[in-house]
């Protein structure tokens, strides 16, 4: 599989206009193992064409350069640690995945994990919830989301 850096094709991709070919975006074929798409051509929606670069991701980008510029700056734009992984995680992680627990989760959240958010926030935080009023998201992203449309209707 690629790494991150081998994701330039995307912005080829955004800025070919509504009759993208897909051979030009060829990286994501590599990625996704999808040849039979080469040199065909897609007629992409609006939607797909109208995308824009993140705008996290590009603060983060240019803070990186900064920082290998040599420059002291302290990146608050993404939410990627910058310290390795605690070993207590990574075992917890090699644990799961020797268990088969490689399944998609409850939309929630797992249970104990959620269990133990409820622990965690009445016992440091001196906040009550019930296990069942928390949901557990991918990011801050994913839980502003949740939170807005939570209460707007469309229109609003």
């Amino acid at each position: 599989m690629p790494c991150k850096d081998d994701f330039s094709g995307a912005e080829i991709f955004r800025s070919s206009g509504r009759n993208a070919t897909i051979a030009t975006i060829d990286v994501f074929s590599r990625f996704w193992g999808i040849t039979y798409l080469n040199n065909i051509m897609e007629s992409l929606s609006n939607r797909v064409t109208s995308v824009t670069p993140s705008l996290t991701l590009s603060v983060t980008n240019q803070a990186k350069a900064l920082r290998a510029a040599g420059e002291e700056i302290y990146g608050l734009a993404g939410g990627e640690p910058d310290c390795d992984t605690p070993d207590f995680i990574k075992q917890a992680a090699y644990t799961a995945l020797a268990e088969g627990k490689t399944k998609y989760t409850p939309a929630a959240g797992i249970p104990e994990l959620r269990e133990a958010l409820s622990t965690k926030l009445k016992t440091q935080n001196n906040v009550d919830y019930d296990p069942s009023q928390i949901c557990v998201t991918s990011g801050a992203k994913q839980a502003c989301y949740n939170a807005i449309i939570a209460v707007i209707e469309e229109g609003d």
